[in-house]
């Protein structure tokens, strides 16, 4: 956990479902408003103004972006998984506002707080610690983070739920989604759709506390033998449905270590290559969030703090299999096998267009070229992302391809992602050739064992 307070400001969450659903409407009719009056004013100077060029005004989109942060829970969270899982997909002047709704949120005033604090710790809350923040460490959609020391002396991390995201979920939602129809933001109908409905499930998942703090204690027993890690204690005599207490681990957040040596900023990156493979393939959970705030990293231990695990996933073991032979098929540059594989693994079907499936196929194999090329993996000079980006935005434009990739899909392709950009901001070298073919032929060695 970062000793740095998050950004923001403080503005009241509003949480009862009308104040909520008043703040959409009151948006909604602004935009049309200057929309109308943007019309007019093109129209005297004997223009004739497209729609979309009247709706994606700087000061609509700006508008959008302040309401999103301003609502937080279900309506900012949106936000930020279109940016993360429709990613090249989205439109510019989208993506664009996602980024400003990718930085901290706004957190909660001091007397928002303290009102919640008291209805799950009761009015005398304050005589159990000897300090407080009121100011967060993080903002986030679904809650924010103060560090916190109890009077018997633990230093703990205190993660307090907005007032009323949880049960405003999937009004928020489904407001959000016409709002992006109305400004002509939204992806394709097709492709948005299968995002709200998982949108709904994983954040009805990370607003359940309780399920966060086993989440916690299962990763716990999952990284006892594996060094190089440290996982926050559940403090259950502080925690609630709304409140998750955890002890406190130290550390900035991992992407400071871009300041450190080559080797540090590459061991750190091959230990979470090989976590998240582990995660996969060893332990079929997988903590699905790639946020780069979700680690931190302690100079003076040498470990990686594991901070979030309100985002997981459980793979079957049928389906584990299936992408080892898909990692193996790829590491051998086989391509047959990758697509049946592919058809297996949901990716396409029978319906599937030809010159769709050769794309897919293609996808697939440029990502296991860059992995097999060379002994070492140089994030720094690596031209994947944009590669990747231009076969996407092809596939984006072509209005006859719908295909969505399963949920189980969707998750890896996020998390790998997240790991991808880490790495390129941290500028990391990594034997990613041989870490992958470990895993492909099942011959992980023993975590002590392993040379990370």
């Amino acid at each position: 956990m970062s000793d740095k307070p998050g950004r923001g400001r403080p503005s009241p969450v509003p949480s009862h479902r009308l104040s909520r659903l008043a703040g959409f409407g009151l948006l909604t009719a602004g935009i049309a408003t200057r929309t109308m009056f943007e019309g007019a004013r093109r129209l005297s100077r004997g223009e004739l103004p497209k729609p979309a060029d009247l709706l994606l005004t700087p000061s609509n989109i700006l508008k959008v972006s302040d309401e999103l942060a301003r609502m937080r829970g279900a309506a900012l969270k949106l936000g930020q998984l279109l940016s993360m899982d429709a990613g090249d997909f989205l439109p510019r002047e989208l993506a664009d506002l996602m980024a400003r709704l990718r930085s901290d949120a706004d957190f909660m005033p001091p007397q928002q707080l303290n009102s919640v604090l008291v209805s799950n710790w009761g009015p005398r809350w304050r005589t159990r610690f000897t300090r407080f923040d009121m100011h967060p460490l993080a903002a986030a959609s679904i809650g924010q983070v103060h560090r916190a020391s109890t009077a018997d002396g633990r230093e703990l991390a205190i993660k307090v739920q907005y007032p009323g995201v949880a049960r405003s979920i999937d009004s928020d939602i489904d407001n959000v989604v016409s709002l992006f129809r109305l400004t002509g933001l939204a992806p394709p109908k097709a492709r948005l759709e299968s995002l709200i409905a998982e949108a709904k499930k994983q954040l009805h998942e990370e607003a359940d506390y309780i399920r966060e703090a086993a989440n916690i204690r299962r990763f716990t027993q999952q990284l006892r033998s594996i060094d190089g890690f440290v996982v926050p204690v559940v403090q259950e005599d502080f925690s609630t449905g709304n409140i998750l207490a955890m002890s406190f681990v130290p550390g900035l957040p991992i992407e400071t270590s871009e300041r450190l040596s080559q080797e540090i900023r590459d061991r750190n990156m091959t230990r979470l290559i090989r976590l998240a493979l582990d995660e996969l393939f060893s332990f079929g959970f997988v903590q699905t969030d790639p946020n780069f705030a979700n680690y931190s990293y302690d100079a003076a231990s040498g470990t990686i703090g594991l901070l979030d695990f309100g985002a997981t996933k459980e793979f079957s073991p049928e389906t584990v299999s299936l992408y080892r032979q898909l990692l193996c098929a790829g590491l051998e540059g086989d391509q047959g096998r990758i697509a049946e594989l592919a058809v297996k693994l949901g990716l396409c079907n029978d319906q599937t267009r030809p010159q769709h499936r050769t794309m897919i196929n293609k996808i697939i194999m440029l990502v296991f070229d860059a992995a097999r090329q060379n002994a070492s993996f140089d994030f720094a000079t690596d031209q994947l992302l944009q590669r990747l980006r231009s076969m996407g935005t092809d596939m984006a434009l072509d209005q006859s391809f719908d295909q969505i990739p399963p949920v189980d899909v969707l998750y890896l392709q996020r998390k790998a992602a997240g790991l991808y950009l880490l790495g390129r901001r941290l500028r990391a070298s990594v034997p990613l050739r041989e870490i992958l073919q470990d895993y492909a032929h099942d011959t992980v060695p023993p975590p002590t064992e392993r040379q990370d």
